[in-house]
């Protein structure tokens, strides 16, 4: 969807506020598994736009947030288990900590 829209038209591309949920099965008694992959959904889809267009941070970061929820919706269909890295902090030798950043933006449940 992305891709293609942006390949067309890349003056008037925007982003999508609406992402597709990914289908699973619904069968009884399944246990999904999303494992450390949550703060890595956006980054093929984030590049590539990067590549074609100037993307202003709070695009990206809408866009990055709605491919999480979509992702956590999708799970919350299920029994599930989330394994993810949520924050990235940065630290010296000297234990001193030069930056932290938020990896995953919903609320989790």
């Amino acid at each position: 969807m992305i891709y293609d829209d942006l390949r067309h038209d890349k003056k008037n591309f925007r982003i999508p506020d609406n992402i597709p949920e990914p289908f699973i099965s619904e069968k009884k008694g399944k246990l999904v598994i999303s494992l450390n992959i949550m703060n890595q959904l956006d980054i093929l889809i984030i590049d590539y736009i990067k590549k074609n267009i100037q993307l202003q941070d709070d695009d990206m970061l809408k866009l990055r947030r709605n491919i999480q929820n979509v992702h956590l919706q999708m799970l919350s269909k299920h029994a599930f288990i989330l394994i993810t890295d949520y924050r990235e902090i940065l630290i010296n030798n000297n234990a001193k900590i030069l930056e932290e950043r938020d990896l995953i933006f919903p609320n989790l449940p």
